[in-house]
């Protein structure tokens, strides 16, 4: 499980070698990350920048990087607790000089979001961070929050879900073994046959991955797992029918 920046700025190895640095009347690089556009959707590229700003000597960098961090609600005896995982990292350059007192070094960044993220929701959050290691240890920080947005099939098939009569309730966006977990409650028509519906979703770079969980009027719960390429996701109307076919299977 990933620690955030700020806690590892906390560890004993980095208190030290900052201590070292302050007892000397020093202080390091600093950083800072800018970037423009805070929302981007799961399979799209994040661009910005890093600045450095030289410490009060002249010091070697040992790399400069760029991490994507996702942080989601997990269960544990019983409890909610947070939980991180890194799921992008880049490097932004290797060894370098930072001359003493220097002004701005500006580094432009991007980082390309994996198309199996989960999108931001009440359960699951992103940070980018950007990190200075330097002596083995991470000695600058900085890190701004950013929202990933479903890509264009994962909202078609919400629409289609939408036009069948489900519809979404608040509590989704649960991130549970790589997939998203989302609940549905069914209106009009559907509320004969089906009293609670569950989707968990994993976009892919052509497919969806999907698993749905219905609670019957019967009270039996049913499951199937399916995936729908992007290349048969035509419209709203046509995944809908997909949709209810593979309802009435189950």
């Amino acid at each position: 499980m990933a620690v955030s920046l700020s806690e590892r700025l906390d560890t004993d190895k980095t208190a030290l070698f900052k201590r070292l640095l302050l007892g000397r009347g020093t202080w390091p690089v600093r950083v800072k990350l800018h970037i423009p556009n805070s929302s981007v959707e799961s399979g799209r590229e994040i661009r910005g920048e890093v600045k450095l700003t030289g410490g009060s000597t002249p010091q070697m960098v040992e790399q400069v990087f760029l991490a994507l961090v996702l942080e989601y609600e997990v269960k544990e005896k019983g409890a909610e607790k947070l939980a991180r995982s890194v799921v992008a990292r880049a490097k932004v350059m290797d060894a370098m000089l930072v001359a003493a007192n220097s002004p701005e070094v500006v580094l432009p960044v991007k980082l390309k979001i994996p198309s199996t993220s989960p999108c931001s929701s009440e359960k699951t959050r992103y940070r980018l961070e950007a990190g200075v290691e330097q002596g083995g240890s991470l000695v600058s920080a900085d890190a701004a929050a950013l929202t990933v947005e479903p890509n264009a099939y994962t909202k078609l098939l919400f629409e289609a879900l939408s036009m069948l009569g489900f519809l979404e309730k608040p509590e989704g966006g649960g991130y549970i073994n790589r997939y998203q977990r989302f609940s549905f409650e069914p209106t009009g028509e559907l509320t004969q046959s089906v009293r609670e519906l569950a989707l968990f979703v994993q976009s892919g770079e052509q497919e969806l991955d999907i698993i749905v969980d219905v609670s019957k009027e019967d009270d039996a719960r049913r499951q199937a797992r399916f995936k729908l390429p992007y290349a048969r996701m035509q419209s709203p109307h046509q995944v809908g029918m997909t949709f209810q076919q593979v309802i009435k299977q189950i």
